[in-house]
């Protein structure tokens, strides 16, 4: 995988939720989506990292 691909950032970021980094995994969140690709994969690790921060509207609108 490359160094700043959509797929290293969404890892990440899944990664930081099992630490409990929320935070650290926006960040992750938030540059996987800077690549300008898209994946059905990276809405589904923003609905879990929403759903983290027990943010269900935003969840459910990630997960849609």
């Amino acid at each position: 995988m490359e160094r700043h691909s959509l797929w290293t950032h969404v890892c990440r970021a899944r990664a930081y939720l099992t630490l409990h980094r929320s935070a650290q995994a926006f960040e992750e969140l938030r540059a996987a989506e800077a690549t300008g690709d898209t994946d059905a994969e990276l809405h589904l690790a923003w609905g879990d990292a929403h759903r983290f921060r027990l943010q269900w509207d935003e969840a459910k609108a990630a997960y849609e």
